[in-house]
């Protein structure tokens, strides 16, 4: 957790700006109020008095994605939106038990799928390598990297090439190689993927927040590590979905993603993430 008094944890004085208390739109979403603590990310994110939720569409922690209640016309004035989990559970915990509820029928006809495919694969080449019994040391030859990924091939994608590690999200031993991870870039989801995944949800900070963060920090400092870790399409995906959800509500072009001012000089050599609010310098 960030401390309260600046970026770096025992120094007597804030080390960059403090967020000033500001309201802005970015063209096509819901108003967010970003608060002068980096604390309590729960300050973050306000919903207007005249808006009650409907439902639960997706997380993207520590948010939800929510629908609004439509008005007395029958019409959903309201875009969805992100609202902070802590905000909603304290005030319409109400929506928390279908979501739930839905989350775990999914899980429960994910693994149903699973031990399903299991057995087919089990059926066909013996055993399945478990989680105590790691990936084999050596993947050198075509057919080798071939069966040791277990990441369908995407389009555009004919065969599995390059190193292969497990992704850090699964639970069990899921493999993948470095030709399925480059694959994620060229996958159509509606949006700029390229962007996301160069760049996540960081934006550029001014010329000031800059020089003072390579003075606290120096050059090459990585505070933000949003989607560094390897992972299959799925779980990376999940990742890119609220990278991208986060950087659409929340930035604004051409306004410094630290002190929020706008019209100033920006840099691009020093970013901050407006999902974990931690600074990366090129």
């Amino acid at each position: 957790m960030r401390p309260s008094n600046g970026l770096v944890k025992g120094h007597g004085t804030p080390s960059l700006p403090r967020r000033r208390n500001s309201c802005y739109k970015a063209p096509g979403t819901r108003q967010f109020t970003i608060s002068s603590s980096t604390t309590e990310r729960a300050d973050q994110a306000t919903m207007p008095a005249h808006s009650t939720p409907a439902a639960i569409l997706a997380d993207h922690d520590p948010y939800f994605l929510v629908s609004w209640t439509p008005d007395s016309s029958g019409m959903a004035i309201e875009h969805p939106a992100l609202v902070l989990k802590t905000q909603l559970s304290t005030h319409y915990p109400q929506l928390l038990e279908p979501w739930n509820l839905k989350q775990q029928a999914e899980e429960a006809e994910a693994d149903r799928i699973t031990h399903k495919a299991a057995s087919f694969v089990q059926f066909f080449n013996g055993p399945i390598r478990t989680a105590k019994q790691p990936a084999a040391e050596s993947h050198n030859t075509p057919a080798s990297r071939d069966m040791s990924c277990d990441q369908e091939l995407l389009p555009g994608t004919t065969t599995h090439w390059g190193d292969v590690r497990t992704c850090e999200n699964h639970n069990t031993v899921f493999d993948v190689c470095k030709g399925c991870r480059i694959a994620h870039y060229s996958v159509d989801r509606g949006y700029d993927r390229k962007a996301v995944i160069t760049r996540g949800a960081r934006v550029p900070v001014c010329m000031g927040c800059a020089e003072t963060a390579m003075v606290e920090f120096g050059p090459e400092f990585k505070g933000c590590a949003c989607d560094t870790a390897w992972t299959c399409f799925r779980c990376r995906e999940k990742e890119l979905v609220g990278l991208h959800a986060v950087r659409e509500a929340r930035y604004e072009k051409g306004r410094c993603g630290w002190c929020e001012d706008l019209g100033k000089e920006l840099v691009e050599f020093v970013e901050i993430c407006l999902f974990c609010l931690e600074l990366r310098i090129l």
